[in-house]
Parts: C-alpha cells; structure tokens; sequence
C-alpha cells in the first residue's frame, strides 16, 4: 500500500524511521490477531507492514507537552479486550476493526477498519481519528481534533 502524505508529513515520518519503501513482516501480527478471534484484512496487513514498529512524538491530547504513539500491532492486541472492540466499537464505525498501536501515554488504543477508517478507543470513549490512514496520522502528528464517536 502506497500511502500519500504531505511533505510536512513525511519529513516528520522520516524522522521517525518510516519511509514509503518500508515493510516489515506481518507474520507475526497475523498470528497475534487470529489468536485473538481477530478476521485479518488487507488494510489491517498494509498499515502493519507501513508502520509496524513506529514511534511517532506529537502533540498531547491537552496541553503544549510532548507524547507518542506506538504501532505495535502484537502488544496493542494483548492489551486490548476485545469484548470492547466486537460488543462496542464495530457498531459504532460500521466496519470490522483489528487493533494495530496505542498512543496518548498508551490510554488511546488504535484501531484500523476493513473499509480503511481509523479509530480510537479507550474504555467507554471512541473516535474517528481519520476516514484514511493519512488523515489520522495528519490528525495525530499534528494535534488536530479527532471525532467523538456517541453511543458508548
């Protein structure tokens, strides 16, 4: 999958150890996922391979500090109850999900979509971050507002 950021975006990603080039082994992601009663999807595998394993320094959810956010599709997996994703959060954005990172002091877990959205979870508060992984990581990197979800 050939992501399209802006130069600005890129700059930062690069910073950061991504590059368009980059892909790394999903294997073990997919394995994590399936283990977990997860359905694997392409979009899920194209942003693992992109970003998996990516630090990414932002802006705080509040505040003028310094945070970050960490594509670990392995450990968000572990970390995530997945009752919170099938029973709440795929109602609320109408596709399948399949966790892929946590940011925010590791309280926001990240979710990608089967139709490409990208979301945020965290107990009884859920986002959309973005309709496409470039919009989300747009909102993430530079702190812009992302779209509470209501229902939860």
């Amino acid at each position: 999958m050939s992501y399209q950021f802006s130069d600005e975006l890129i700059s930062i990603l690069e910073r950061s150890g991504w590059s368009s080039m980059r892909k790394v082994r999903t294997n073990q992601y997919a394995s994590d996922w399936k283990r977990d009663g997860y359905k694997v999807f392409q979009q899920a595998l194209d942003f693992s391979a992109s970003f998996g394993e990516i630090r990414l320094a932002h802006p705080a959810y509040a505040g003028s500090a310094f945070d970050e956010s960490y594509f670990d599709p392995s450990a968000a997996t572990r970390r995530l109850d997945r009752a919170w994703v099938i029973e709440d959060y795929e109602g609320l954005a109408m596709e399948q999900l399949i966790p892929v990172g946590q940011g925010y002091s590791g309280h926001l877990n990240y979710l990608i979509g089967d139709r490409g959205g990208f979301y945020g979870g965290y107990d009884d508060y859920f986002c959309r971050i973005g309709k496409t992984v470039e919009e989300a990581i747009e909102k993430i990197l530079l702190g812009k507002n992302f779209e509470r979800l209501p229902g939860l």
